[in-house]
């Protein structure tokens, strides 16, 4: 029974969790198969779903910060915001990403143990912290502050050493990876622990998070190459430890927001939710009636039976604009019903009292006097028993609804007008239609130029006309305009209810009408101001219902003048287009539906040599290109432009643009065809003339280009010829130049060639002399010579092979720098080439650009044959200064040259960078070259009987050395290994007691193999030593005199030098 419950259990959390199993083990699968492929890919992707997982919790939290009570998701999600910083620059300073030059495999290594400190602490403390908003501001800079440090520490190389090339993992970092997994341990004891509700949904998942976490950086204690086994298993448990965290925290707060993120505002709401129901059971009734009166957007109002009001709504005191302490217990004749229609609403009641209701539309009105239209719907109120109460009404204001039906049969009847009416009449017939559905006393109409800035009156309303003398066309500056052109100046419309007060009004002259409201709006033609439309003197405060009325109305009417104007401009422009039809540099024609001739222009006739009589009775299929034809008969869709050719009369053809336009009749279907044929052959040949200058111009840029960046001589010399064939029809070409500027021999190297025998390839030298014309070219300063191929060769054989590659036709240009020929290109062809001006500017433009090149090319070589001069010179001087003092010292002959050599070897041995291998071979040479300044009474003591003195003088020679390299630039590099190589790794050496690591990497590896030399070397009055002896001797100082790493690479060095039977042994 016990093993199927177990086996039930079993069963059922792989069921639970078979997806998230599912997931790791593919994770884990394409996390391997990219370890094996590219293990920098690889660590790239590893490293980056960690940073995603670290930046989405922090995301999450932040963003639900207000609403978050859990400290520990919020101190949690600050801390991995940062973690996630440090291993995004652990992973691009990674070895080989090679995006922080400057830095070795130590940075990244160095990031790595940063992030995973700050990772640890701040999981310890997440659990006892206690934030508040501002409190979190100030861990959001606590970090920002611990980030920017570790930041400034590392790159500033402030840090502890993590990993050192060649080495591996230094203490520091084998030591600290210890001590996080036991803080992460601790974590994880004090996590499982606590069991508060804000860890209910987290706690297992980050358990196995930190607990996986802690495995992996025992596997990040054992690598020694940074992309071995340990490493990548160190990740592939990174990815199952971050993928638990990503469940934990950020899947859960998204399945869960009420249980995690806001499980105390739950309880909360829980709690009240007893107390709330029971006041919404108490209060329902209440509530519902109250919301009834106050929210309902009609408006509600009750009488008594003596008609006196007993309720007022807000909507009805936003709708009359009375307050309801104004109304309540007056009549309400008196407040809303418009004067002399007392008999009218008498009406009204008598017959609600006999049939309970009534309902249709009322003319009411406001507290302003403003009349307006509202659909009522009226009842009687009676109580339980019966008993008449009173009455209560419903209404909504239609006023919106009627004015603009009313706009609308304004704008309709001004539509069937406008065909017989000019422009103003229309503008005379819509102002008196905008003052009559605003109920105004007078309008106006005027037009706007924005470019002058002038207003021009157009028309005025009747009464205008009939109250005062004005006179229509005047034209007036904006600027000296008053208020009824403000909308112009704001581009909005204005009000102005009451005249009077306005501080602006500029008045009016005598006679004109007065005026007592205006309101006014700017006329727009797509965005720009056109006109002014304004209306005034209404009887009551001009409103937003008034603007919006004529908004539409000016809108509508701009339309509609627009429309009268392209009607008048069309019938202008059918007289035009017939006479810009026939004018037109430019073939038209035009085709029925049955593809027939239905006109064509004079141009096309002409261009193609027909009179109109005979154009018109050739067969269109003949004209057209068959695809364009093909495709007008198959009713496909057209190419609105082709460029062909069409066949003039006499057979030739005519290079021609055709632009294609279809039109379809209101049933869709095609009414007719127009075709525009343009000729394009003078178009097409200064197309082709353009395309190639431009195509020139690009490649002498490019050569230019090519040449200031010092790309290889060989890569030009391609270039050039790979161009000039492009664009100089030849058949083979070759470049000769003089390797150097400062040869002066009458030799030519045969550099690059085209189209030519393989045999005649680099390297291949010709005498001037073999060109029977080519001292013309230095003679006479010609920079072009051409003409039969033989005449210009003395070479017999040369003559023969040209002959029987059949090359007849000979170009030769010389490459000229101040007035030196330093090279020439050879053309060669089987016939003769006709070239004009432009190709021939081409190719001397061209020719000149390489002339540079291989100008500089000849200076670079005698500059690094220079170099090398001067190189083996200091090397000579060097080897000189050794024997010298080894002369002084009466000491190991030819000591400084084995010690340079074997240093050399070791060094490339221990994989030293090849550009520093030169300056040790250099340090060793000069190892002991401060003994210049000791006198000779010394070095020719023997050690054990200088005075301490004269050991204390010996002492100096390491500083003497400093000081005469240090002013050498050249041997500035070569120095640590004069001034440090009597430094011992416990510091008991001199000249600075310096110990461990402070020595200098050369210096340590120097000692090592002097001291070999010197024990396995015949000395003055001692003899060698055995090579099992020296090397126990050097063994036996390790950690003492020497580094102990090196002294176990050099016995592995020897090692393989005596399995090669190299000259040291």
């Amino acid at each position: 029974m016990i093993k199927i419950m177990q086996t039930q259990s079993v069963f059922q959390f792989f069921k639970k969790y078979k997806v998230d199993l599912l997931i790791c083990i593919l994770g884990l699968i394409g996390m391997f198969l990219l370890y094996s492929v590219n293990y920098l890919l690889f660590h790239v992707i590893a490293e980056s779903f960690s940073i995603v997982v670290g930046l989405a919790i922090f995301i999450i939290v932040w963003n639900a910060r207000q609403f978050i009570q859990n400290d520990f998701l919020k101190f949690i999600s600050i801390a991995f915001l940062f973690i996630s910083i440090l291993d995004f620059l652990h992973m691009i300073t990674y070895k080989g990403m090679g995006l922080v030059p400057g830095y070795d495999a130590n940075l990244p290594t160095q990031f790595w143990i940063a992030a995973r400190y700050l990772q640890a602490f701040s999981l310890l403390a997440a659990p006892f912290t206690n934030l508040y908003q501002k409190k979190l501001r100030r861990v959001l800079l606590v970090y920002s502050g611990v980030f920017l440090s570790l930041s400034l520490l590392i790159f500033l190389r402030w840090f502890p050493n993590a990993y050192i090339e060649g080495r591996g993992l230094t203490p520091f970092k084998i030591i600290s990876e210890y001590v996080i997994i036991g803080i992460l341990l601790l974590s994880t004891i004090i996590y499982w622990k606590r069991d508060q509700i804000s860890y209910r949904f987290y706690k297992n998942w980050i358990v196995l998070s930190i607990l996986l976490t802690a495995f992996a950086e025992l596997q990040f204690t054992k690598y020694v190459g940074l992309f071995g086994f340990s490493n990548a298993s160190g990740h592939f448990i990174k990815f199952l430890s971050f993928y638990l965290l990503y469940r934990g925290v950020v899947e859960n707060g998204l399945k869960h927001p009420f249980d995690s993120l806001f499980s105390e505002l739950k309880q909360k709401n829980e709690s009240l939710k007893a107390e709330v129901q029971l006041r919404k059971k108490v209060e329902a009734e209440n509530y519902f009636q109250a919301t009834l009166q106050n929210n309902i957007s009609d408006v509600v109002i009750s009488i008594d039976i003596d008609q006196n009001i007993t309720s007022w709504n807000p909507a009805a005191e936003e709708l009359y604009g009375w307050s309801r302490e104004e109304v309540i217990g007056k009549k309400i004749n008196n407040i809303i019903f418009p004067a002399n229609m007392e008999t009218f609403y008498q009406s009204i009641y008598e017959e609600i009292f006999k049939t309970g209701n009534w309902q249709g539309e009322l003319k009411h009105k406001k507290k302003s006097g403003q009349t307006f239209f509202v659909v009522s719907n009226m009842s009687l109120i009676t109580d339980a028993n019966g008993q008449l109460l009173g009455m209560v009404g419903i209404n909504r204001d239609i006023s919106q609804q009627k004015i603009e039906a009313e706009r609308l049969e304004s704008i309709l009847m001004i539509r069937k007008r406008a065909n017989f009416l000019n422009e103003k009449e229309i503008l005379q017939l819509a102002v008196n239609e905008a003052v009559r559905i605003t109920e105004s006393e007078i309008g106006y109409f005027h037009f706007y130029d924005h470019e002058t800035d002038l207003i021009k009156t157009e028309v005025w309303s009747d009464k205008v006309y009939e109250q005062c003398s004005i006179r229509d066309g005047s034209e007036y500056a904006l600027s000296q305009c008053g208020i009824w052109v403000d909308s112009i100046r704001s581009l909005n419309p204005i009000i102005h209810n009451d005249y009077h007060q306005e501080k602006s009004k500029q008045g009016y002259p005598p006679g004109h009408v007065a005026i007592t409201r205006h309101c006014s709006l700017p006329v727009f033609d797509g965005e720009k101001p056109a006109a002014v439309l304004g209306v005034g003197n209404k009887p009551y405060m001009y409103d937003q219902q008034d603007i919006n009325t004529l908004e539409k109305f000016a809108e509508d009417l701009w339309v509609l003048l627009k429309e009268k104007r392209n009607s008048v401009a069309l019938q202008k422009s059918e007289a035009r287009f017939r006479k810009y039809f026939e004018q037109q540099l430019v073939g038209i024609a035009v085709l029925d539906s049955d593809l027939e001739w239905m006109n064509v222009n004079d141009y096309l006739i002409n261009l193609l040599g027909h009179s109109r009589q005979s154009f018109l009775k050739q067969n269109i299929k003949n004209m057209l290109p068959a695809k364009l034809f093909e495709s007008f008969v198959e009713n496909k869709d057209l190419p609105e432009t082709i460029q062909t050719k069409i066949t003039h009369r006499t057979g030739t053809e005519i290079e021609v643009e055709i632009s294609t336009k279809v039109v379809f009749d209101e049933e869709n279907k095609l009414d007719y065809i127009i075709l525009l044929v343009n000729d394009i052959s003078a178009r097409k040949t200064a197309e082709l003339k353009s395309q190639q200058m431009l195509r020139r111009l690009f490649s002498i840029h490019q050569l230019h280009i090519n040449i200031t960046t010092h790309e290889e001589l060989e890569l030009i010399s391609d270039l050039v010829l790979n161009v000039l064939k492009r664009e100089f029809d030849f058949s083979a070409a070759v470049l000769m130049i003089k390797e150097t500027e400062s040869d002066h021999s009458d030799k030519l190297m045969l550099f690059a060639e085209i189209g030519f025998d393989p045999k005649y390839k680099k390297n291949h030298q010709i005498k001037k002399g073999e060109f029977e014309n080519f001292e013309k070219l230095f003679l006479r300063n010609t920079n072009w010579i051409e003409g039969p191929a033989v005449d210009f060769l003395n070479n017999e054989a040369m003559r023969e092979k040209l002959s029987q590659a059949g090359f007849v036709h000979y170009i030769g240009v010389p490459l000229i720098t101040n007035h030196n020929i330093i090279g020439l290109i050879s053309f060669f062809n089987p016939q003769p080439i006709t070239i004009d001006y432009e190709t021939k500017s081409f190719v001397l433009a061209i020719v000149n650009h390489l002339a540079s090149a291989v100008a500089n090319y000849q200076i670079i070589n005698d500059l690094k044959q220079n170099n090398q001069n001067l190189t083996t010179s200091i090397q000579a001087i060097m080897m000189a200064w050794a024997n010298t003092l080894e002369l002084r010292e009466k000491g190991n002959i030819k000591h400084a040259e084995r010690v340079a050599e074997m240093t050399v070897q070791f060094a490339k041995h221990l994989n030293v960078p090849h550009d520093e291998l030169i300056d040790l071979q250099r340090g060793a040479l000069l190892h002991d070259i401060g003994k210049i300044g000791l006198p000779d009474k010394i070095l020719s003591k023997p050690k054990q009987s200088r005075t301490d003195e004269e050991k204390r003088l010996m002492r100096q020679h390491p500083i003497y050395a400093l000081k005469i390299l240090s002013s050498i630039e050249y041997l500035k590099n070569a120095a640590p290994i004069p001034v440090y190589h009597h430094e011992n790794w416990d510091g008991s050496g001199y000249p600075y007691g310096l110990s461990k690591t402070d020595i200098p990497f050369s210096a340590r590896l120097f000692t090592i193999v002097d001291v070999w030399d010197r024990l396995t070397s015949d000395q003055p009055n001692c003899s060698s030593w055995k090579k099992e002896d020296a090397l126990m001797h050097l063994q036996n100082l390790s950690g003492k005199q020497f580094d102990p790493k090196l002294v176990l690479d050099f016995a592995q060095f020897i090692d393989h030098e005596m399995e090669k039977n190299n000259l040291f042994f």
